[in-house]
């Protein structure tokens, strides 16, 4: 390591996912910041629609099983396929 927390050139150790540089905090405080500003600005039926998921994505990064959570994209589409009638 560097003593930045993400190596140097060549390396093949892992960074530390928890030693991230100070950047990404401050990103990270700009979309907290957005989405506590969006929350108050919208209707309470879509602030709340928007709450479930992020609930939800926390949880899951809190339980490190984000790889497990299925994309809610793909799980429409089987949906939406299995709504489907079948064509012959």
């Amino acid at each position: 390591m560097d003593g930045t927390g993400r190596g140097r050139a060549g390396d093949s150790e892992t960074v530390d996912r928890w030693s991230a540089p100070r950047e990404n905090s401050v990103v990270m405080d700009v979309i907290v910041e957005r989405l506590d500003s969006r929350l108050l600005q919208w209707k309470p039926d879509v602030s709340e629609e928007v709450r479930a998921p992020v609930s939800e994505i926390i949880e899951l990064a809190d339980n490190d099983a984000l790889d497990v959570m299925r994309s809610r994209a793909v799980e429409q589409e089987v949906l939406d396929l299995l709504d489907e009638p079948l064509s012959r």
